[in-house]
């Protein structure tokens, strides 16, 4: 899990050097796994909601394509960093 955390907060932090997004809650992402044995293991909603604490970003969600998204520096795991749409909650400043 260490590894994977921190080659996503690598893709986050070059989403934030780009100016797409400010603050890690900005982040939406999707994440994806090309080989079968490793999104099993990591495909349900609880890792997704344990990844969203992780990264402190406002939303994760683990899909089965990997179409759209790119390769991350932890092999087999390919991501997308968006920015989170919707409006941000003034009390826990999720999106």
């Amino acid at each position: 899990l260490k590894e994977v955390r921190t080659a996503l907060l690598k893709m986050i932090e070059i989403k934030r050097e780009q100016g797409i997004i400010k603050h890690s809650l900005e982040a939406c992402l999707t994440i994806a796994w090309d080989d079968q044995e490793a999104f099993d293991f990591f495909g349900s909603d609880d890792i997704a909601k344990i990844f969203k604490m992780l990264l402190i970003v406002s939303r994760v969600t683990v899909q089965s394509s990997l179409d759209g998204l790119e390769q991350t520096g932890y092999k087999g795991l390919c991501a997308r960093v968006e920015q989170a749409c919707g409006v941000k909650c003034p009390r826990c400043w999720h999106w």
